[in-house]
């Protein structure tokens, strides 16, 4: 008889979660405001789901909750894949591992 398979590799269990670096919000102001999106005058609320890298760059970005704009929806991705960093979260030996993170920007048109 043969013995059953293994069971899979638990997940690293996250000792420490990723914590970004500074404050994401200062990336999505004014200065990087879609000029398409501000010109069909659209603002709102996105979540994005993120995935960080054992580098604390962002690997991955889906949003979870539109604006309603596609272009204020690509350009948190956009930005948040260029600029936002993370320190990356650690297991339980201490070493960085991926992990995932809901990053919420309010994009409001500037005055």
């Amino acid at each position: 008889v043969p013995a059953p398979p293994a069971p899979p590799p638990a997940p690293p269990r996250v000792s420490q979660a990723a914590v970004a670096k500074g404050n994401p919000g200062q990336y999505f102001g004014s200065d990087n405001y879609p000029p398409s999106a501000l010109r069909a005058g659209e603002q709102g609320r996105v979540v994005a789901a993120l995935t960080i890298g054992t580098d604390g760059r962002v690997a991955e970005c889906e949003v979870t909750a539109s604006s309603g704009s596609a272009a204020l929806d690509q350009a948190t991705c956009r930005i948040a894949k260029s600029r936002v960093r993370y320190t990356p979260a650690k297991d339980e030996n201490g070493q960085p591992i991926a992990s995932k993170t809901s990053l919420p920007v309010k994009w409001v048109i500037p005055e």
